[in-house]
């Protein structure tokens, strides 16, 4: 039997490989939203939150909504 300790970080390790696997398109889809039509300055602030909360730099998106 495994301990508890050990069940907790596999399960946290798990958690965040499924996070990453699942929001390692945010970037493409938010350039994609940029590149179409208009954008008004709510999906900015949700792009910039998207960015944040999945951690990714993206410093040309970063740049391109800073304009």
């Amino acid at each position: 039997m495994l301990s508890t300790h050990v069940k907790m970080e596999r399960t946290y390790l798990n958690a965040w490989k499924t996070f990453m696997e699942r929001t390692e398109n945010i970037p493409s889809v938010i350039s994609k939203m940029l590149s179409t039509g208009p954008v008004t300055l709510e999906d900015l602030y949700s792009a910039l939150r998207a960015l944040n909360v999945t951690r990714f730099q993206a410093t040309e998106i970063r740049d391109e909504i800073g304009r």
